[in-house]
């Protein structure tokens, strides 16, 4: 599998060795997944699906996947889920443009390994036909997270650089 890398220019902070694929979230995130449909709200939460439905459902809808891997016992997993999966912006975006899945690499080792996810967290961005976008390893904030969701949703990534979509007005 082909990777691109997302540079940011920003620090990124991870548990564990260099980056290098994907986790998928486990029971404790499976339990915050609301009914598919249905719009946001002031105190939105990311419907996470699990792996297998996440990808059959973006087939169907013709939506990105946003792919977290994660670990109970990593730190920036928990600060991750606690600031940027929280924040209200980033959980609209997500459950309106993309079909997010959630891998916790403990419990899904083999998806783990398929993505060759090395630290944690690791975030992949997946077109629904099932190819690769990108990926960025590591915490990411969510003044970061949702202009990088735009990038990619946009598919601005095909024509520039992510500082440049940035400087964008």
């Amino acid at each position: 599998m082909k990777y691109l890398w997302i540079v940011m220019g920003v620090a990124v902070l991870a548990c564990g060795a260099a980056f290098g694929g994907a986790i998928e979230k486990g029971a404790s995130r499976e339990k915050g997944m609301a009914a598919a449909g249905g719009k946001t709200t002031a105190t939105a939460k990311i419907r996470w699906y699990p792996f297998e439905e996440g990808f059959s459902r973006s087939q169907r809808e013709g939506k990105k996947i946003f792919l977290n891997f994660y670990a109970d016992w990593c730190h920036y997993c928990q600060v991750m889920e606690e600031k940027t999966f929280r924040d209200n912006a980033v959980a609209a975006y997500l459950n309106d443009h993309y079909i997010p899945i959630q891998v916790d690499s403990d419990r899904q080792p083999k998806i783990t390994e398929q993505y060759r996810v090395e630290g944690l967290p690791a975030t992949f961005f997946i077109a629904a036909d099932g190819t690769s976008i990108g990926s960025q390893p590591g915490y990411i904030p969510p003044e970061v997270m949702l202009p990088l969701l735009k990038f990619i949703h946009t598919d601005s990534y095909r024509k520039m650089d992510f500082e440049t979509f940035q400087e964008r007005p």
